[in-house]
This record gives structure tokens, sequence and C-alpha cells, in this order.
């Protein structure tokens, strides 16, 4: 059994993108703001439950599913957790079955989530039969939900507190099969029939964000996007809405923005410099840059770069 905890002073894609094990993830901050956060990992065996506890930024999460089922829950009814587009509600549960793409954004509000990943095997053997082929908002209902949670948080609560040796204490193997007979039970008595129709938004929003990080140094217009999809901008702007929450432009700005971190927060003053970066991606006003890259980041870039 391990556990593992760490806080979030800043935006740090490094530390994020590493939060979900055996998975390809990347993180994106999505608001202006100064992010903060806490991400907590425990580890049974191939059952792996993690939480994590964001401020109000919010943030994009996307990625590779790897070879368990994937599992999304809210603890709280905030409200601010989208899959695949759709918004997670008070009594569902989101599953991702192995190796599908995730795409979720978290924010607007103070916020938390948590996630469990188990082998398809384990959660057959604790008695759950029937999984959706692809990705499902599944409602467990209110009672299951809030029992679920309630015994997730008592358990994440124990495992944090290191004034007792309870690592020591618990059984990894009877703590995963405990965890798996209750998410077999929640998911055996939800309702499967909620399935996502997405393809059409999610595949496109997909193709053009695939676009936008290949050519984040180049000039994109609407245009560009619209005859790249084959959608209007009216569309287009529809989509980028419904599963980000901002628009395709905006999303453009976001990319670059956190490019501009990424090569700031890894780079020294001896290497580069903020106008080169900035006018690489096509900031071209740079003290309009230096107040947004403010604004969303909590920092000024050159204080990221001073860090180094």
């Amino acid at each position: 059994m391990k556990v593992r905890s760490s806080s979030l002073t800043c935006f740090d894609p490094k530390e994020m993108d590493s939060a979900l094990d055996g998975m390809e993830i990347n993180n994106r901050q999505l608001g202006r703001g100064r992010f903060s956060g806490e991400l907590f990992r425990a580890v049974f065996g191939s059952v792996v439950l993690d939480t994590g506890d964001y401020n109000d930024i919010p943030i994009s999460v996307e990625g590779s599913i790897g070879n368990r089922i994937l599992i999304i829950l809210e603890p709280t009814n905030t409200r601010s957790i989208r899959l695949n587009g759709e918004q997670l509600k008070e009594s569902s549960v989101g599953v991702y079955r192995e190796n599908r793409e995730l795409f979720a954004r978290i924010g607007e509000y103070h916020h938390s989530w948590l996630t469990f990943q188990i082998e398809h095997k384990d959660l057959e053997r604790a008695g759950c039969v029937s999984l959706p082929e692809n990705f499902a908002l599944i409602d467990i209902g209110s009672p299951t939900k809030s029992y679920l949670v309630t015994e997730l948080l008592q358990l994440t609560s124990t495992l944090r507190n290191k004034k007792q040796p309870v690592i020591d204490c618990l059984d990894p193997k009877m703590t995963k099969d405990h965890l798996a007979s209750l998410f077999a039970v929640a998911l055996s008595s939800g309702n499967k029939n909620e399935k996502l129709n997405n393809e059409d938004c999610l595949r496109t929003t997909h193709l053009l964000e695939e676009y936008m990080e290949t050519h984040l140094d180049e000039r994109i217009t609407m245009m560009d996007l619209c005859i790249l999809s084959g959608k209007s901008e009216r569309t287009l702007r529809r989509f980028f809405q419904k599963i980000y929450g901002i628009s395709p432009r905006t999303m453009l700005t976001v990319h670059r923005l956190n490019a501009v971190y990424r090569i700031l927060s890894s780079s020294s003053a001896q290497q580069t410099s903020v106008t080169e970066i900035a006018l690489q991606y096509g900031f071209l006003n740079l003290g309009r840059f230096s107040g947004e890259y403010n604004k969303h980041f909590g920092e000024y870039p050159s204080e990221t770069l001073a860090k180094n």
C-alpha cells in the first residue's frame, strides 16, 4: 500500500499531469488567477484512489485512459465537473472503460473530485457484471452516492492522519476488496442508460485542439478552424462552450499561455527572455500579454522565469 499527498501553490503541469498514474494526461488552466490545490493518492495493489481539492480556477483534463476502468465522482454538489461535455450530476458518477479518451472540465467554484481506478476483473469478481462499452454517466441514486462518498472520505481522512500508524494496521488486500465491493454495488444499482452521444462534438473539439497544439507559433484564424472542421463559427462556439465553457479563440489563447508558462517555468534568464517567447507564440502586444499572463497564473512572466 502506498500513500502520497502534495500541495499546489500555483499551476504545476508536471505535478498535476502525473496525478493519475497509468494514464497519459494533460492539464490546462482555463481561467485567470492564482491556482492552488491539494492532491492525495492511495494505492492498494491494482486499485488506485485519487482525490483533489482545487480553488475556483477552472482547468481542463484530457488524455488517454490506461488499462484500468476509471470512475469519477464529485463529493460535493457544486455541479462544477463536466465529462465529455456533460455535467456530472448530484447522484451520478462517470465511468470510463479501459483505453478510452478522457475529456473533463473542472471549475468554476471551489471544488473537489474523486477518481477510482480498478481492473475489470476485480470489479467483475466483486459482482459488477454490466458496464458501458465506452463511457457513460451512471445515475446511482443520491443515497448510494452519499454512502459511497462518505466511505471514501473516511478512508482518505484516516490515511492522512500521520499521528496514527494506519498504514501498518490496514490490510491492503482487504481494503482493495472492500473498495471494489463498494463500487460494484453502486454501479450495479445504477441506471446505465444515460450514455453520451457527443461523438461529433468531441471529435471536432479534439481535432481543433490538436491543430492548435501543433500550430501554436503560427497565425490561426476562426476561418482556418471552420475550414478544417467543416463547421460554422457559431457551431464551433457552441461545441467549445459545451466541452470547455470557453470560446475557440479563448482556448487558443489558453493553449499559448500554457505553452509559454511551461517554457518559462523550465528555463532561466540566461537561456531565454520573456519577450522572445511571447513573440514566438504570437503575443505581439507585450504589455497586454504580461497583464493577461498575470491574470491567468497570478504572477508576471518575469516572475515565473526568475524562479529558475
